[in-house]
């Protein structure tokens, strides 16, 4: 019973991960090769197969900044061209106007 509520769980997830893919794909996708992105909240560790939507299915990742809490060779292995930035808490600076997008993931 558990398995099986689990699996319908990450199916949820997936399916509401698309559709919000799919509206920030029509919102910004007029000009997206000059759109830079930094996407807070990413996991290093994928737990899931909805991790990190947005660094799997982007078309131009190169455009992407992670940033995340902690370390992980196999984020950058996977993700070659998407820069990450280790943050573990506190104030975090960053020049707005070198980004046109800032995402906060779960």
């Amino acid at each position: 019973m558990l398995n099986v509520l689990k699996v319908r769980l990450q199916h949820l997830s997936r399916k509401e991960k698309l559709k919000k893919f799919i509206d920030f794909i029509k919102q910004y996708s007029e000009n997206p090769e000059n759109t830079t992105i930094l996407d807070v909240g990413v996991t290093t560790t994928e737990y899931l197969p909805s991790a990190n939507y947005l660094e799997k299915f982007y078309p131009f990742r190169n455009k992407i900044t992670a940033l995340a809490v902690e370390y992980n060779i196999e984020f950058i292995k996977k993700y070659p061209n998407i820069s990450l930035i280790i943050f573990g808490g506190g104030h975090f600076l960053l020049k707005m106007s070198l980004l046109t997008l800032f995402i906060l993931t779960q």
